[in-house]
Parts: C-alpha cells; structure tokens; sequence
C-alpha cells in the first residue's frame, strides 16, 4: 500500500483508507513475473500478469478528456476516486513508470521454445515476427469486450510448429474451444495449462479460440465480509458518480480528497451466500463487460462496469457483504470508525508514516541505532534500539493553538522507556507498559507553548533510555488539542 509492499495480513485494514497501491509495485511485479516465467514458465504467472494488466496498469492512464494523464495512488476505498498527475506539476514516479506501463502491452503476449512452439500467454490484439523459424502470424480481438480471439498465420514455416494456447482459470466451462479453419479441434487442456496444436501450418490458417466469461466473486482471507466482482478476468467496478465534483477536482493530488465520502454512505451488498450476489446481476444490453445489479445493493443498485473504463468518478472495487438482519447495525459502525477517523484528520497538522521511505525523507528523517519493520497486523513502524534515536521535522498549527505529539504504540508492547523532545527540549519520558490488548493505542504528549511561540516547525525528536527495550513507534502526527 502506498509505495510499500504491506504485510497481507493488513489487507483488511487497507481497503478503507484514503491511499492505495502505486503502478510502481505492479511494474516491478510485473518484471518479476517476467523472470519467474522464464525460469519456470507456469500459467499460474500468467494469470497473475494478466490480472495486474487490465486491472490495475490498464486502469491507471486517463482517457479523453485529459488523455495521457498518470494515477499516482488507486484507493481500494469504496465511494472515492483516483487522482490524475497534471501536465506540469504532479510529476510522481508513477509519471515515470507510468510512461514506461503502457509502453510494454505487447511484451508478454508470447513466448517460445527451442522445440519449436509459441505460447500464446495473452489474448491480445497483436503481431507476432518470429523470423528464426519463418513465422509470422497475428491475433484478431477485441478481448475482453470480445470473449474470443483469432490467431490468423501471416507467414507458415516449413516445419511443424506447436501453437500452445493458454487455458485460462477463469473460463465459463472445463473445455477450451478450439478450431482451425472451422474445423473443431480436439484438445486435452486444463485451466491453468495451454491447449497444445502441432501441425505444419499453411499461410491464412485460422485458430480461432471461445473465451466465455461469466460474473465470479473473489474473497480474501485477509479481507473477511468483503468481496470483489470479477467478470472473467476483468475486475468490475461500481459507477458512484461525481455528484459535487468537476474534472478539476480529479487532477493534482496524491488524492481527490473532495471526492472523499464517508464509509456509511458507500454503497454494500445484502445477500446471504456468494451465490445470491451473482443470481442479482444481469448484463447490460449493447455494453459489453457491464452489468445492473437488481435488489442486491444498498442504498441503491449500481452498474458494474470493468475498471479501466471507469475514470473521473467514484467507484467501489471492494464491497461489505451482509444479510439484512445485520446491515444497518455494519453501517452504523463504519459511520462511527469514520467519524474517529475523520476527526482525528482534521486535528492532524501533520503526520509521519513512520517505516516508510518518502513520508519519512519529506520530515526530514535523521536517525542513529534506528530500524524499521512490520509490527502486528503488517503495520510499519520505526524502532531504536539502546542508545538510539530519530528525529522529523514538523508542522505546527497556526499561532494561538494548542498542539501535542500523538504516538501509536501496540498494545503488547512492555517496558521500553524514551524521551520525547521538542526542539531539544524534553516534554515527556514515557514509560510503556503493556494494556494486555491485541490491538494499537495512542498517547498525546501537549507542547509547552513556549516552543511553538514564533515557529512553524519544529524538530521532534524521540531518543531511547539506556538499559531499556528497543521503542516502537508505529504513527507520528503534531496534532491540535483544547
């Protein structure tokens, strides 16, 4: 999340907030999904590859109005948005990578062996030059709003070529379809494999290969009483709208905080079983990919549309699923988790994720015997050891209020002892002692006003006591207080 690889198990806890994975992850991703293949080419990677493709490298460049523009961060967050970079001062790395992204559609579409054959990894409208072995041929779709691909041979070696097609997990039947020149062909592929087909091929020779798609959801163990909707291998996304927004409010920031809506207002799933979710979908006439939901959201049904098409709007991508019995008292707790949540924004003058490389190197990190890591439900946290210390520049408040240094701490933390300074100045040495919890807490240490007068910053610093445990900070935020 963000520009960090976060710990699965904070799956969870990330799908309601305000950041989201950066296509730089999926890039590296994708290179090294690139060299795992290589080494052991397993469909499994290809479906990977081709999920990281459409739904989040696809999804992640701006089309007209605004085309070329890149996403910086994809909030998982339903009832938000994306923000888009601007043509001179929203320069991200994802700029950079962006530009590279969708540059390399026609890198993995095919691979191929010495005995001869060539795999056909994606379904992908294509050419393929092969002159080593005199083949040329080219692939005819308009996949995914087609749920078909043709393979058409421009150019036939002299010897006998194996074509191998993959079989994709997601297909709607156990058989892959094929046939040459309108010929069925008899295949024994599995999902998860490819269809093999050796013949000596003739120039116009046409393979042409059924891929029917049908609505599934996905569930993660880390995400309990959520679910996304796949269609094939196309995620689906819900159309929020922009009520209140303008195109201007899409461009700029990491995000569009304007189109931010709170938790409870998002839509959800009221259904009992996988099963019932799916029996109210229905596809949508004349729209390839998009489909009505019937009596299954709330507060009202939505359209699911596949994600790269959807920009300059809000959208959920994960949905809270629950039966009726239960869904108002799930959306008055997501109300009141947001309110604390919204709250303690709007207190915040400024904040370190701690344990993370640009929020860290944008406060101005200085650090000796200082480490950091993943605590307890993936959480990134910045720890000294005896004898150490690390210190951020902050922000304060405007002149005349009140402001303290907040602190996360995990519960099961017991006897690390430090001192927190302001300016050099120390303004409280706690002690932690554990609150027999499974779950983080926050201390908030005041400032004496003498160290705010006539400053917009100052360097907060927090150095260990000897003798005592490594402290583990896990959140840093100047904060207004009463």
């Amino acid at each position: 999340m963000h520009e960090h690889f976060s710990d699965p198990k904070n799956m969870g806890a990330e799908i309601t907030r305000e950041g989201g994975p950066e296509t730089c992850n999926t890039y590296n991703m994708l290179r090294l999904t690139t060299a795992l293949y290589q080494e052991k080419p397993d469909a499994a990677y290809l479906d990977y590859y081709e999920n990281a493709l459409f739904n989040h490298i696809l999804a992640s460049q701006a089309p007209l109005p605004g085309a070329g523009a890149f996403v910086y961060y994809t909030p998982l967050r339903p009832g938000y948005a994306r923000s888009y970079g601007s043509d001179f001062r929203s320069f991200w790395c994802c700029t950079g990578t962006g530009m590279e992204n969708h540059a390399k559609y026609g890198e993995f579409i095919y691979t191929h062996d010495a005995s001869p054959s060539v795999s056909v990894n994606l379904f992908m409208a294509s050419e393929l030059q092969w002159p080593e072995r005199a083949l040329a041929l080219k692939q005819e779709t308009r996949f995914p709003a087609e749920a078909a691909t043709t393979l058409v041979i421009i150019n036939a070696p002299a010897e006998p070529v194996t074509l191998r097609i993959r079989h994709p997990f997601w297909l709607d039947g156990k058989q892959l379809a094929v046939t040459v020149n309108d010929q069925a062909v008899t295949t024994t592929s599995q999902a998860g494999g490819f269809a093999e087909i050796k013949r000596l091929w003739k120039a116009a020779d046409r393979i042409h290969v059924a891929l029917p798609m049908k609505p599934r959801i996905v569930r993660q163990a880390q995400c309990p009483g959520w679910v996304s909707l796949f269609n094939g291998p196309i995620l689906l996304a819900g159309e929020l709208g922009s009520e209140g927004l303008e195109q201007k409010d899409f461009i700029g920031p990491y995000t569009p905080l304007k189109a931010l809506l709170p938790l409870n207002r998002a839509p959800m799933f009221v259904a009992k079983t996988d099963e019932e979710v799916l029996a109210h979908i229905t596809p949508v006439d004349g729209k390839p990919g998009t489909f009505q939901t019937k009596g299954l959201a709330t507060p009202k049904d939505v359209t699911l549309a596949p994600f790269f098409n959807l920009h300059y709007q809000r959208y959920a991508i994960y949905w809270q699923l629950t039966d009726a019995a239960h869904a108002a008292e799930q959306q008055k707790q997501l109300a009141e988790a947001d309110r604390l949540e919204q709250a303690l924004d709007a207190s915040t003058i400024d904040r370190v994720r701690v344990g993370e490389q640009q929020p860290e190197t944008d406060h101005q990190l200085l650090c000796e015997k200082s480490r950091i890591g993943f605590g307890p439900l993936g959480k990134h946290f910045r720890a000294i050891d005896e004898n150490g210390w690390f210190s951020f520049e902050m922000k304060l408040p405007p002149k005349g209020t009140k402001a303290a240094v907040r602190l996360v701490y995990w519960g099961r933390d017991n006897g690390p002892e430090f001192d927190l300074q302001v300016n050099g100045t120390v303004i409280a040495t706690p002690k932690l002692k554990s609150i027999d919890k499974e779950e983080y807490y926050a201390l908030e240490y005041p400032v004496p006003e003498a160290l705010l007068a006539g400053k917009d910053k100052v360097l907060v610093r927090v150095q260990n006591k000897p003798g005592t445990p490594p402290a583990t900070v896990y959140d840093l935020r100047v904060v207004t207080i009463k």
